[in-house]
């Protein structure tokens, strides 16, 4: 390595520094009940046993929406969630926001529903999903010491999900699928659009009972109702200390990096027919966060003659 710097210049730039950093994988297990539907035209005896030898779980993208809209998902193009949580570092309550560019555009079509006998059909809507997140705290009056950040209640969607299976039905092999972007039909025979799919949700809609569901309505009020389901979940908290030895103003940035997978899946009933297998999926979600303070500032660094930074 050359050490000559007789060719080299100082130059001055801006960059983050970082005060404090913190890591943590967080991993959460849970089981769920899932239906899926037997693709291609083989023919399957009824009663006969079920094997699954393989589970692949595929989607898009895992984010989070955020702390004021998360209960529901948007109704409307027209109001975008914004991507904002509420943070607390010690008692101090501090918002985090997102950038648009670190935005992931998930499309949901809910259902189409009849209003005075005539078909009414939904259009197209966005949810933002995130999973960056920044803001600024002034630490001033925070003591330096036994100095913890807190964020209760995060709720994860998933995008595009998709479960396959494949197996044996008796001594013939079947694939199958469980996908979330047609979930089940409404009464009108359509397709309801369950998408994004809120991971960290107890699962509230029973495939058995939704056209009861759907029923115990008014078709009139059909239209603000946004079926939803879960992947029985439970919302993440995060707890970090930290040590921090300035008091000046810093940015915090907080990045959230979600994985969802099968560890087993199990059958759970012989072949019953109409080309659908229910099976017992044990699911995994692991988050890992990654959390930031940091400063803007100026340090000086070595450069050959001929190169600017």
């Amino acid at each position: 390595m050359n050490k000559d710097i007789s060719n080299m210049k100082i130059e001055g730039i801006l960059a983050n520094k970082i005060y404090d950093k913190a890591y943590k994988n967080i991993v959460k297990e849970s089981l769920k009940s899932e239906e899926f539907i037997i693709t291609g035209n083989e023919k399957y005896i009824k009663g006969d046993k079920v094997s699954i030898d393989k589970i692949v779980v595929d989607y898009n993208f895992i984010g989070v929406i955020d702390d004021g809209d998360s209960l529901s998902l948007p109704n409307s193009n027209n109001n975008k969630n914004s991507g904002v949580i509420n943070i607390k570092v010690n008692n101090k309550n501090i918002k985090l926001f997102n950038t648009d560019k670190k935005a992931y555009k998930s499309n949901y079509i809910q259902t189409s529903y009849v209003l005075d006998n005539k078909k009414v059909n939904k259009t197209p809507n966005l949810v933002y999903l995130y999973k960056e997140f920044q803001g600024n705290i002034d630490l001033k009056n925070i003591s330096l010491k036994n100095n913890f950040l807190f964020k209760y209640g995060l709720r994860f969607f998933v995008d595009n999900l998709k479960i396959r299976i494949k197996g044996k039905i008796g001594e013939k092999e079947f694939e199958g699928v469980k996908d979330y972007r047609k979930y089940n039909k409404d009464l009108n025979k359509n397709y309801v659009d369950i998408n994004p799919v809120e991971i960290t949700r107890e699962d509230t809609l029973d495939l058995s009972n939704y056209e009861n569901y759907i029923n115990s309505y008014n078709y009139k009020v059909l239209k603000n109702i946004n079926p939803e389901v879960g992947l029985n979940f439970t919302p993440v908290n995060i707890f970090e200390k930290l040590n921090i030895e300035e008091k000046n103003k810093m940015k915090i940035k907080l990045k959230l990096e979600g994985c969802l997978f099968a560890k087993e899946v199990i059958s759970v009933e012989k072949y019953k027919g109409n080309n659908k297998i229910r099976s017992l999926i044990n699911y995994v979600f692991q988050i890992e966060s990654y959390i930031y303070f940091m400063n803007k500032e100026k340090i000086a660094v070595f450069v050959k003659e001929e190169e600017h930074l």
